[in-house]
């Protein structure tokens, strides 16, 4: 299914870019299932989810980041306070 080239142009290839703009949500539901869906979901979805969590904060921990827009950021309050729109950054190594 995320081989499809109807769902997805130029589907082999590897394009992290296609998910900008809200792709996913002009998407089909269940048109993108990396851990499966309903009673087929992934076991280990949770754990996958928090080891991604744990790989990219150790992978960042010798990266400073900085806005590119500093500035004030427009938040959007829901559940939690999050950024109303996408707040852009650069990063730098940091050497200690």
């Amino acid at each position: 299914m995320h081989h499809d080239a109807e769902l997805f142009e130029r589907p082999l290839e590897f394009r992290p870019e296609r998910w900008l703009d809200g792709f996913e949500e002009r998407l089909p539901r269940h048109a993108y299932l990396p851990f499966g869906g309903g009673s087929r979901m992934c076991a280990g979805v949770h754990i996958a989810a928090m080891e991604g969590t744990v790989i990219l904060s150790m992978l960042s921990r010798g990266v400073a980041f900085a806005l590119v827009d500093p500035g004030e950021v427009p938040l959007r309050p829901t559940i939690t306070l999050r950024p109303r729109d996408a707040v852009r950054s650069t990063a730098a190594k940091v050497e200690y």
